[in-house]
């Protein structure tokens, strides 16, 4: 017999039917930082070549900073999901994919090539959302 005669609590939660398995977690958090990161980089490339995207605006006169932080939006909240193991999140990613792709259409015809830039960025966390329903939990079918 031993000493400890109660149920042995474990720190880890149990995995409920939609969440991410770990890996698919870590890859889905990492396609996430990627998009974070693509907009940064549109966001200084847009700065440096003296461009105005919608969400940014002129550089004399920006738009306010709620504005300019819409396409990272997203990107944050779906990065924080994936960190907090939430459910269903590569429905949630191609709402978030979706949302960027409706930023990008603010510059077609203004920047067409900033805005094909920002489409590609949201295509990329449309995919790692897409294929991320390969490590959602599922229930069992027996």
């Amino acid at each position: 017999m031993s000493a400890h005669s109660g149920p042995v609590a474990t720190s880890a939660q149990p995995q409920r039917v939609g969440q991410l398995a770990a890996g698919w977690r870590v890859t889905f958090a990492l396609g996430w930082c990627g998009v974070l990161l693509g907009f940064a980089a549109v966001a200084k490339t847009a700065r440096t070549m003296g461009l105005s995207t919608w969400w940014l605006g002129a550089s004399a006169e920006p738009r306010f900073v709620l504005i300019q932080v819409v396409p990272f939006v997203p990107g944050v909240l779906l990065v924080t999901g994936a960190m907090r193991n939430v459910r269903f999140l590569p429905y949630v990613g191609i709402i978030g994919a979706i949302a960027l792709a409706a930023v990008a259409t603010g510059d077609v015809g203004r920047f067409d090539r900033l805005a094909l830039v920002q489409f590609v960025i949201a295509g990329g966390g449309m995919a790692v959302s897409v294929a991320s329903f390969a490590g959602m939990l599922r229930r069992d079918r027996y």
